[in-house]
């Protein structure tokens, strides 16, 4: 069957050369109509495919919260780390001004937020042991108010004491520790029934700046995201969410370029610091900026490399290039299809020229 067909193939344009050479002309003039609408797209969503229930959930979240994939500017800085908070203020507030790209941009926590929903954010262990100690504290104000004697306060602190089950591997440095504790304790209740200190609750939201692989280690930091350790060249972080969840050239380039031109103007008004502008949209603005780059010259090198093979196997330039011009011609033609069914490639398949020569 194949035979017949690449037989019949070969026999037409010896035949019919004037039909061939004008189908050929026209068809090559319907793919040059196509080819402006091919572009290579940068979206990951259409390399992991649209038509899944993974798609539609990811689509359902990005619509509600905005992309996961936010653009991040990194400000270091090595002398003055309220400068630093300035200058990240400055250029949030630049941003922000761009909301025709920009949904919204994150630098600085809210602390009066966390106060108020701390027990939200607090490790489950931590809850636990909150909870013990609400149950204590709870205990500890039921003996105090029954306690019209001293004598009375002492016996029931005893009392609370001797509930608390001691476990009989505990180590030594654990007992110091809760005895230690307990002097803190009464001491704390010593400077309350004497008026010199008022109690309050256990700080709880400052400890969420200690838990875990949080940027900033303490609540002096006034919220902002900044390095952990303290020590210089400091460092502050943005986090910058655009309008689109699209990571397609035609959003993510034009978002990348404002970021950073922003970024440029602002640090320019503060001299010791420069800004890093990373993230997805602007790794995929760079990332696309050189494949478009690389796809023509190795589609270039390709092609002149089959037409070399062609001169040094034939003897002859003229005819090289007849052998070459099919070649060419059939390029266009998949150019032209590709663009007039799909109108986009992908990274994988943007070098589809260097392969089809």
């Amino acid at each position: 069957m194949i035979t017949r067909l690449m037989s019949w193939l070969s026999v037409v344009p010896l035949r019919f050369p004037r039909a061939v050479i004008v189908v050929s002309a026209l068809l090559t003039l319907l793919a040059l109509v196509f080819v402006p609408r091919l572009h290579v797209s940068t979206d990951r969503n259409i390399l992991s495919g649209t038509q899944n229930a993974a798609f539609r959930q990811r689509e359902a979240v990005t619509e509600l919260f905005g992309t996961a994939l936010p653009a991040v500017v990194v400000i270091v800085g090595k002398d003055n780390r309220d400068e630093l908070r300035a200058a990240a203020d400055e250029l949030a507030d630049s941003l922000r001004k761009r909301k025709d790209i920009i949904r919204e941009v994150f630098h600085k926590a809210d602390l009066e937020f966390f106060k108020r929903h701390a027990l939200l954010f607090l490790p489950l262990e931590r809850m636990e042991n909150e909870t013990q100690s609400f149950a204590t504290m709870n205990a500890a104000a039921d003996v105090i108010s029954s306690s019209t004697t001293l004598p009375q306060l002492v016996e029931g602190g005893a009392g609370l004491l001797g509930q608390i089950p001691v476990p009989e591997d505990v180590k030594e440095q654990d007992s110091k520790k809760a005895t230690s504790v307990t002097g803190q304790g009464f001491d704390l209740l010593a400077d309350w029934l004497t008026g010199k200190q008022i109690l309050e609750g256990p700080p709880m939201a400052d400890e969420l700046w200690s838990l875990g692989p949080a940027l900033s280690s303490k609540p002096g930091a006034g919220g902002y995201l900044m390095e952990k350790d303290g020590k210089p060249p400091y460092l502050a972080v943005l986090f910058v969410q655009p309008q689109s969840e699209s990571q397609g050239m035609e959003v993510v380039a034009p978002l990348t370029d404002a970021i950073r031109s922003e970024a440029r103007k602002v640090m320019g008004r503060h001299q010791g610091f420069e800004s890093f502008v990373t993230g997805m949209p602007a790794l995929t603005t760079d990332e696309m900026r050189l494949v478009a780059r690389d796809c023509w010259l190795a589609s270039i090198v390709s092609g002149l490399g089959v037409l070399l093979v062609f001169i040094l196997m034939f003897r002859s330039v003229r005819v090289s290039l007849f052998l070459v011009l099919p070649l060419g011609v059939g390029l266009l033609w998949s150019a032209g299809f590709t663009g007039a069914v799909y109108g986009h490639l992908t990274l994988i398949t943007s070098y589809f020229a260097a392969v089809l020569f």
